[in-house]
């Protein structure tokens, strides 16, 4: 019997989201805590919920009454309140990967969430006041997008007529292309 119901997601535990772009966990994609105890009005304190990822930042973009958001705009966020409080303030809970990451040149990202009750809902063997936790995790798919190319210029060069002039890094006047989706 699993006491504490832990971190229930909605929808399919994967997300995709366009590199460079924000993937925001609302509608169907919202995450939402729920706990046994507390459905059953025994619950009455607060919970804590840890998210992270290893390659972005979170934002709680929902400040919501008798809810702590410590690291806000972090890789790791965490809530502390009563459940309906933090499941308002998930809502809208936003995800902006790192810059030009994406699954081609880096992997996928994965969002860890872990529920703790604190002790605050029903017991186990009897015994109140024991902590339970959950860990869930969703897979964030990063698709590439095609970013275009950079040049860089040297500060305007003067020669004399008739001369040549060399564009090198020896010389302090490098001309520099790059493209970041070119490995």
């Amino acid at each position: 019997v699993n006491q504490y119901g832990g971190s229930a997601l909605t929808g399919t535990p994967s997300r995709s989201v366009n590199e460079d772009e924000q993937l925001v966990f609302t509608g169907t994609t919202r995450i939402t805590l729920s706990d046994a105890d507390y459905a059953n009005n025994e619950g009455n304190g607060n919970i804590t919920v840890t998210l992270s990822v290893s390659y972005g930042t979170l934002s709680v973009v929902n400040q919501v009454s008798n809810v702590t958001v410590d690291n806000n705009n972090t890789a790791t966020v965490k809530l502390t309140g009563p459940l309906a409080n933090v499941n308002v303030a998930l809502d809208q809970l936003t995800y902006q990967g790192n810059l030009n990451y994406n699954i081609n040149l880096n992997g996928n990202d994965t969002l860890v969430i872990t529920s703790n009750d604190l002790g605050n809902s029903g017991s186990v063997g009897g015994v109140t006041g024991v902590p339970l936790t959950d860990t869930d995790s969703i897979t964030i798919v990063v698709n590439p997008m095609n970013d275009g190319p950079t040049s860089v210029l040297p500060p305007t060069q003067f020669v004399d007529e008739d001369t040549t002039i060399t564009f090198s890094v020896a010389n302090g006047n490098a001309l520099t292309v790059a493209d970041i989706d070119v490995l």
